[in-house]
């Protein structure tokens, strides 16, 4: 009995330990919960305490350029008023007080500007007075004292966003810019107890589930506003109960830290309301434009309600896709709106007759979709993964007045010649173009459209396609010509037309001109005008095919091989990179490379990027604007006259390109301060059959109609170096009274002819030596 005892006492604890263990494990699991979940939860408050402090949901923003307001900008050319309604400013009856307003009269502007920020700092709110006259600002004076200052800028405005693989748009507005209708329709459709739940709401997630079993499909949805707001803003779409149960702590935070009002603000700017064709549609106020082309304070009760029905499923119940769908989803959110006495019985009974009528002009939900494509190529190139990088703020130079004239040249210049030459309507392969604007001084990117649909193609034959430029190549030809001292050609350098054999390799290459024949003699201006080939060619071999070459990569047209037929355009090359070529004319010598990003800000306002000017000295100012000057006299004479004949007065000049079995049409032109270029054709190559003259130099000429009114009316500056003389258009010989054809013609100094037309030798300035003045424009323009 004692053993046993003693058997019994040496066994209790061993009985014991487990026992022991098992509480120690339990407290051990419970801390490590709490810790977790403490940790989760702390998580989860940072999230929202970032989206607060950065007040967005921080996707990728790309913003047009700051528009700026000088004295001698047209108020029509500017087209002011339609900038500033676009930036959500509001006309007032009296002199504006608050920032964000603005009062016009007859011969003045009182604006408030808003506070901004962009690449360049922090800008201050400001009030200013435009004095006008004839439509133009004659004065900017501070509201404050009067006191006149030399500029004003607005607010860049916002052409989209990009975040997780989505390009779309969210331009924030305020809860107030969204009517009575349009807030009522959005919680009827998704939380009509919105008002009173703490964000998370078991009655209508009870309800919903059973709506959803008595209808046998999915019609409501258990999550709040505030939850859906969650889910939009940090979280995945994915259905796990992990991410519901985020979704509803989230919400709980959202609500302990926000207003209802700001809860409701940042829903109706996020929410997302589906494609159109390629682009996402974020906001009540871009799915307003998608759909109606209108804005949220111009939609109709049905309208309101249609674009509310949406929210749950966004692609079922597309009005683009499914309208009898549309329709039956508007008239139940119409339903609940009466129900809950939001609309009354006959607001209800009007709105079912409503017919849903979308807006042609809505295709394009996003600004400048070509343009905001490349910027996030340009970015991804920089070194930002832009599928995960969240926050980036991009600046960028494009001025959206600007753009829209483009996109309007561009799509009505390409319906035209369908409409002309029925030929040309390929249903599944239609004729595309496209359209680049310089500003020739930076090399900015003003306006860029690579295609006439984005929707339908997002290829950007702009920047990503590369074809033969045909004779829109020539002005390099003559630029190096020019340019070459020892050659001494100038504009009245006669050239040989006849017929020319050239061996390259083992064969013969015989190029012939457009229209078949040969002039014996020609000018080098009329060789230029007329756009002859054999001239350029034998000129071209005049000066040296590597001369050409290096004057074309120094310009940035890329390596071209130093071949007979690169005379005539036979090298490939992107339409951005032959308009940045192309400021080697009005820039006087410096090429300027092609800019679309002014700069890139970090989340937290830290300058990560800024461009500055990057131009590059090719050649001399006087020889550039000699040839400048012929190709002014391509648009009053020559292949380009029609620019002349369809209205346009200014300064200009340009080129016209055409290449072989006329597969691209091409013209590039330009006045003192932009600089723009067109390509006309097929994606497969399937031959226009029509010149640059009909095909490219009419967009041309509708945008330019369109933008030059908002630029400075002046001549191109003359540079030192260049001297004038009337000289014979067929011999190149001074004019006298025995040649009545006679043209202003521009020379390098010295290089003028001495002989007249009828043989008589005038007696020349002193001639200087070219080389000397050569070493001159090198050191004074740093070449």
């Amino acid at each position: 009995m004692a053993n046993k005892k003693r058997r019994r006492r040496r066994s209790k604890p061993l009985r014991w330990l487990p026992r022991a263990r098992w509480k120690r494990r339990l407290l051990g699991a419970a801390t490590l919960g709490v810790v977790g979940g403490s940790l989760w939860l702390w998580s989860l408050y940072q999230s929202v305490d970032e989206f607060l402090a950065s007040r967005g949901p921080g996707p990728i923003r790309i913003y047009a350029d700051a528009a700026i307001l000088r004295p001698g900008v047209s108020l029509e050319g500017s087209r002011l008023i339609a900038r500033l309604r676009r930036l959500g400013y509001e006309e007032t009856s009296a002199a504006p007080a608050r920032q964000g307003e603005f009062h016009l009269s007859r011969q003045r502007i009182d604006l408030v500007i808003r506070a901004f920020a962009d690449v360049g700092g922090e800008h201050a709110a400001q009030g200013v007075r435009l004095e006008m006259a004839g439509g133009f600002i004659q004065e900017i004076r501070r509201s404050s004292d009067g006191r006149e200052i030399d500029e004003a800028s607005l607010e860049p405005e916002l052409l989209g966003t990009y975040s997780g693989g989505v390009l779309g748009e969210r331009k924030a507005l305020t809860l107030d810019a969204f009517p009575r209708h349009v807030v009522s329709a959005v919680l009827a459709a998704e939380d009509a107890r919105f008002a009173t739940h703490p964000g998370v709401d078991p009655l209508g997630l009870l309800r919903a589930v059973w709506v959803n079993l008595r209808g046998a499909a999915v019609r409501q949805g258990g999550s709040t506003i505030t939850q859906q707001l969650a889910k939009n803003l940090f979280l995945s779409p994915r259905r796990t109960f992990t991410r519901k149960l985020n979704e509803a702590l989230l919400a709980l935070i959202l609500e302990a830290r926000m207003t209802k009002e700001q809860i409701l603000e940042a829903y109706l700017n996020t929410v997302y309301l589906g494609r159109s064709d390629s682009i996402g549609i974020y906001g009540v106020a871009q799915g307003a434009r998608a759909f109606f082309a209108k804005e949220p304070r111009d939609l109709t009760i049905a309208e309101a309600a249609t674009i509310a029905g949406l929210i749950h499923a966004p692609n079922l119940d597309s009005p683009l896709r499914h309208p009898d769908r549309a329709r039956t989803r508007r008239d139940q959110i119409l339903a609940l709106m009466a129900g809950n006495s939001w609309i009354s019985g006959w607001e209800l009974e009007a709105a079912r007759r409503e017919p849903l009528r979308l807006d042609e002009r809505s295709n394009q939900p996003l600004e400048a979709p070509f343009f905001v494509d490349e910027v996030l190529r340009r970015v991804a190139r920089m070194g930002y993964d832009t599928s995960a990088v969240r926050g980036l703020a991009v600046y960028t130079t494009l001025d959206l007045e600007v753009q829209h004239a483009a996109e309007r040249a561009l799509s009505g210049g390409l319906d035209r010649l369908e409409r002309s030459y029925r030929r040309l309507t390929k249903p599944a392969d239609p004729l595309e173009g496209a359209i680049v604007a310089l500003e020739c001084r930076t090399g900015y990117v003003r306006g860029l459209a690579g295609g006439r649909d984005f929707g339908r193609s997002q290829f950007n034959r702009v920047s990503r396609s590369k074809r033969q430029p045909g004779s829109a190549f020539k002005p390099f030809v003559y630029l190096a010509a020019i340019d070459d001292t020892d050659a001494v050609i100038t504009p009245a350098t006669v050239l040989r037309d006849e017929p020319i054999h050239i061996r390259t390799g083992r064969d013969d290459w015989s190029p012939e001109n457009y229209d078949g024949r040969y002039l014996g003699e020609v000018t080098v201006r009329k060789a230029i005008e007329d756009s002859r080939n054999v001239p350029t060619v034998e000129l071209a071999q005049r000066v040296g095919l590597s001369r050409i070459t290096s004057l074309a990569e120094s310009a940035g047209l890329g390596d071209i091989p130093p071949l007979p037929a690169i005379a005539l355009g036979s090298v490939e090359v992107s339409l951005i990179d032959l308009v940045g070529a192309y400021t080697v004319f009005p820039a006087l010598g410096t090429v300027v490379r092609p800019a679309l990003i002014r700069g890139v800000v970090a989340s937290d306002g830290t300058v990560l990027y800024r461009d500055r000017i990057r131009a590059k000295r090719v050649a001399t100012a006087a020889a550039s604007y000699v040839t400048s000057h012929l190709l002014e006299g391509v648009v009053e004479e020559g292949t380009g006259e029609a620019v002349r004949r369809l209205g346009i007065t200014r300064a200009v000049a340009g080129k016209t390109g055409t290449t072989n079995d006329a597969k691209d049409a091409w013209f590039v032109g330009y006045s003192p301060d932009l600089i723009a270029g067109i390509w006309v054709g097929f994606d497969d190559g399937t031959p226009v059959g029509l010149t640059g003259a009909k095909a490219a130099l009419p967009v041309w000429v509708a945008f330019m109609h369109e933008v030059l009114p908002a630029l400075p009316d002046r001549p191109f500056e003359i540079p030192g170096g260049v001297v004038f003389r009337d000289v014979d258009r067929h011999t190149g010989l001074l004019a006298n009274w025995a040649c009545p054809e006679s043209v202003r013609e521009a020379f390098l100094a010295g290089t003028e002819p001495v002989t007249t037309c009828d043989g008589q030798r005038v007696e020349a300035e002193p001639r200087p030596r070219q080389r000397v003045l050569k070493w001159f424009e090198r050191l004074f323009h740093g070449r």
